[in-house]
């Protein structure tokens, strides 16, 4: 009984660890994601990153315009994956 509550207790603390490094690397490419966000949007001209405040301005864009082209492309983007899956066929 010992040497199973042995076993279960390091396997425990191993998935503990394993767990903790998921999650750490998850945070990490979330990070590297939002950075790479951030700089296509200063690449575009949508926003401002001031190296020596490290501070990220977001330039106003009107939402409305914003909403009405996304639907647009989102639709015609589901289209062509239709398109190309063959969904419809019978």
């Amino acid at each position: 009984m010992f040497v199973l509550s042995t076993v279960v207790a390091a396997a425990n603390a191993i998935s503990h660890e394993v767990w903790n490094i998921m999650n750490w690397n998850l945070a990490r490419g979330l990070i590297y994601l939002a950075c790479l966000g951030a700089s296509g949007l200063a690449m575009a001209g949508l926003a401002d990153f001031d190296l020596v405040t490290s501070s990220f301005d977001l330039r106003p864009f009107n939402l409305y315009a914003l909403t009405g082209t996304a639907g647009g492309v989102i639709s015609s983007a589901l289209a062509s994956v239709a398109l190309w899956r063959g969904w419809g066929r019978k």
